[in-house]
């Protein structure tokens, strides 16, 4: 993966930044060949109680580094670093990431199994779960085991292995645990649409009820995520 990181300062006028954005810009940039994902945040400064430094945050995500080069030469590209000249408040900080590198780098460096464990568990659901009464050893050996020597092995990037659960889980019809890393997978980056096309290509190699049912369970998922 790689991707572009635009730091906005705070604008002169809030609403008028935000409005402009909102309607125009992200409309443009949603339209650039070969991008992958947009995620836009606002930013609060939690060190101190005067205002920071930077308003806003946008990431550009890319397959690649020469995906990432090819997408910036085209016009829809050039379009949007037009509007951009225009709207953008002086100051505004343009990063470029090439993460290639990282992509076989565990997700965590910890010294234990537990804390590995711990850690990808917090990448994959944001927390680490409390064990039901009498399933204690059971998790402990998962989350030592599984989570901790397994998914933290450098040969593989995590993305990887959690693409390559969710197509395992699909072909053997383990629908509960595959919704649970259908929504780990989205935690990590991973699209709706690629979550999907696994769905499809699983069809042809699984079978069509494996795609249709994986299928069926993805859009349940993403209809309860997308509820108010």
């Amino acid at each position: 993966m790689a991707k572009i990181q635009i730091l906005y300062p705070e604008p002169d006028d809030r609403d008028a930044f935000d409005a402009h954005y909102r309607d125009v810009h992200t409309p443009m940039v949603m339209k650039i060949p070969g991008l992958r994902r947009l995620v836009v945040n606002k930013l609060t400064d939690i060190t101190s109680d005067q205002p920071g430094d930077w308003y806003m945050s946008a990431e550009l995500h890319y397959a690649s580094s020469e995906a990432m080069q090819a997408s910036l030469e085209t016009p829809e590209s050039k379009a949007t670093d037009a509007d951009f000249e225009a709207f953008a408040p002086k100051g505004t900080l343009v990063l470029m990431h090439s993460e290639e590198a990282d992509q076989i780098a565990p997700v965590s460096m910890a010294p234990s199994a537990r804390e590995r464990g711990e850690d990808v568990l917090r990448t994959l659901w944001g927390e680490v779960f409390t064990p039901a009464p009498g399933t204690e050893e059971f998790m402990n050996v998962t989350i030592d085991h599984l989570f901790g020597n397994l998914w933290t092995r450098p040969n593989l990037a995590v993305r990887d292995r959690s693409l390559i659960t969710i197509a395992a889980l699909t072909a053997l019809g383990r629908f509960p645990q595959l919704e649970e890393h259908l929504e780990g997978g989205l935690n990590l980056g991973i699209t709706r649409e690629e979550l999907k096309e696994i769905m499809l290509h699983l069809a042809h190699y699984g079978g069509w009820p494996v795609g249709v049912s994986g299928l069926n369970v993805a859009m349940t998922l993403f209809e309860r995520l997308d509820q108010p």
